[in-house]
């Protein structure tokens, strides 16, 4: 029994050691981080997007005042609040730019050239701070989970810190302003590998590589869900309107959406979750108009409609009316 009790004390030994070495870890990265926040702040280091905003070289500016009522872009309203000049107020950026039928139909995120030039610039210094936060990590860890077991850190020092570091709008911001530079140097198929795989908007986030994104993609992933369905909602209420329209002169609704065009819509509008156009039918005396939802699967294609109102299955996004 001897021999037991002895494995048993060298485990110990070892489980305190491992203990210490964690604890030493944590602590030199707590230190290594402080000082490095410390050298950022010395050397005026953006770290929010007002300060990126306001810190940009003489001649180029954002525009920082309120945003169209009407419709807003998640990047420059949801999130970060900032609206360059010239920059459409509907078009959701965080998907359309990787998008093949908004791209035909000319939904792109424009900047002036000096806008773009401090685009690029913020996007430099992004990447910048990022790889230098990297170099100071005791042990970079690959998730959330990873920062007790590799390190001993308590989660809150990154989810307290690293916000403080390169807040969470801001560095969706970037990184969403780095694939648009992609997009504009005509790089359309490059644009989600510049920003490092993890711009993947089918309903949902994917493909999340590092520390940072992992940290940062649940505010983005509701965010741009939350726009999306807004934008869903927009082409709804422009579908309804032509709908009723066209009820008024022909007396029924149409059996397609496209028998709208073009005297009651220019276009069919687009379903940004499934970039197809938007679903409706006519059905038990009503129409059934409706979005895929962040699934991009059309969960309501079997199911009946009772007394005009649209039944709500999975995630789809449902507008529906009596006829």
């Amino acid at each position: 029994m001897k021999w037991v009790w002895r494995i048993l004390v060298v485990l110990a030994a070892l489980i305190l050691f491992l203990a210490f070495v964690l604890v030493f870890l944590a602590e030199r990265a707590e230190d290594r981080l402080d000082a490095f926040l410390a050298e950022l702040e010395e050397e005026g280091v953006a770290l929010d997007v007002a300060d990126l905003v306001s810190s940009r070289p003489e001649g180029t500016e954002f525009y920082a005042g309120p945003i169209d009522e009407s419709a807003t872009a998640f990047l420059l309203s949801q999130e970060a609040g900032v609206m360059p000049r010239g920059a459409s107020t509907s078009v959701d950026v965080t998907s359309w730019p990787f998008h093949e039928a908004s791209m035909k139909a000319g939904n792109v995120f424009h900047l002036t050239p000096d806008e773009e030039a401090e685009v690029r610039e913020a996007v430099r210094e992004s990447h910048d701070v990022i790889d230098r936060l990297k170099e100071v990590s005791a042990l970079p860890p690959t998730s959330i989970e990873d920062i007790v077991v590799l390190t001993g850190m308590d989660q809150s020092l990154f989810t307290a810190r690293i916000p403080n570091l390169l807040a969470c709008r801001a560095f969706v911001n970037l990184l969403i302003l780095d694939a648009y530079v992609a997009y504009r140097e005509g790089r359309p198929d490059d644009a989600l590998e510049t920003c490092g795989h993890i711009l993947q908007f089918v309903g949902h986030i994917r493909d999340v590589p590092t520390l940072i994104a992992s940290l940062m993609m649940p505010n983005f992933k509701r965010s741009a869900e939350a726009q999306a369905t807004h934008e869903v909602r927009l082409a709804h209420a422009k579908i309804a309107l032509a709908l009723n329209r066209y009820k008024r002169d022909h007396g029924v609704c149409p059996e397609h959406l496209v028998d709208l065009v073009p005297d009651y819509l220019t276009a069919v509008p687009i379903d940004v979750f499934s970039g197809k156009e938007m679903l409706y039918r006519k059905q038990n005396g009503a129409y059934l108009l409706y979005s895929t939802g962040p699934d991009g699967i059309d969960n309501l294609k079997t199911v009946e409609q009772e007394e005009g109102i649209a039944l709500q299955v999975g995630d789809d996004i449902v507008w529906g009316v009596r006829e």
